[in-house]
């Protein structure tokens, strides 16, 4: 499973390269930019807003929740701190850094701790969709608490972060 989650990302990251015409969108235009979109932070689902300063700095907010069945859920809050590595008009690349909150039920048994994680992100537009803008990103996380095995608050899972997402820009 993992191979091939790891496979559908590099296809995710190289396709906007491939396919995004790089001409005339009005994504680059845009001295900032706001987004709310809907994407995935360690496993869990989450409504993002997203704010980008052109060329300078971007910051994310995330609210997420889950349910699997009547016994499994979970829910996360936490932030993103975004650095542009390179800006084109429809392609930006971008390191982030996550910190944030997350808590798991499974059975009756909960647990709960903060999650931290680095790594780097591209986000595509294409040319007839300037304000549409697709994502993925990969790094590294940390995740404290678990209810499966009981524990809170210590350092559970450390392993990789593999996100897609899509978010609508107002600009």
């Amino acid at each position: 499973m993992r191979k091939l989650v790891a496979v559908f990302l590099m296809l995710t990251l190289i396709a906007p390269l491939s396919f995004a015409k790089m001409g005339k969108a009005k994504k680059s235009q845009a001295e900032q930019m706001y987004g709310l979109g809907f994407n995935t932070q360690t496993g869990i689902s989450a409504v993002s807003l997203r704010y980008w300063k052109k060329g300078e700095i971007g910051f994310e907010g995330m609210l997420g929740y889950y349910s699997y069945d009547n016994s499994t859920n979970g829910s996360l809050v936490g932030g993103k701190l975004l650095m542009p590595i390179k800006d084109e008009k429809n392609l930006t690349c971008y390191w982030f850094g996550m910190l944030g909150l997350r808590n798991q039920s499974v059975a009756g048994a909960s647990a709960s701790g903060t999650f931290i994680g680095a790594g780097v992100g591209v986000e595509f537009f294409f040319e007839e969709l300037p304000n549409l803008g697709f994502g993925a990103e990969i790094g590294l996380a940390n995740t404290g608490g678990d209810a499966y095995t009981g524990t809170k608050g210590t350092a559970l899972f450390s392993g990789s972060i593999d996100s897609v997402g899509i978010r609508y820009y107002f600009k």
